[in-house]
């Protein structure tokens, strides 16, 4: 039986380069960066075969949430990349 796993680590960094939803991680980088967590969180880790990054961004407030008839509400009042 295969089992799909969704799970999401924040490692910090100075800069970002690249804005993608795609790009694909090493997933080294991510056992070296929780090498001192739990042995849960470690578990987890040793089991993923890929990983994908994507940065969390500040963006400047949308100017309005209306036009018209149409208001945005929840996660869709935030701008993405």
């Amino acid at each position: 039986m295969r089992e799909l796993l969704n799970f999401v680590c924040l490692v910090e960094r100075d800069s970002w380069t690249n804005e993608s939803w795609t790009e694909r991680g090493d997933i080294a980088d991510v056992r070296t960066a929780y090498k001192d967590w739990h042995l849960q969180v470690r578990g987890i880790l040793e089991s993923a075969n890929e990983v994908f990054i994507w940065a969390l961004l500040d963006r400047p407030p949308l100017p309005r949430w209306s036009v018209g008839r149409v208001t945005l509400l929840g996660d869709a009042c935030h701008p993405m990349q």
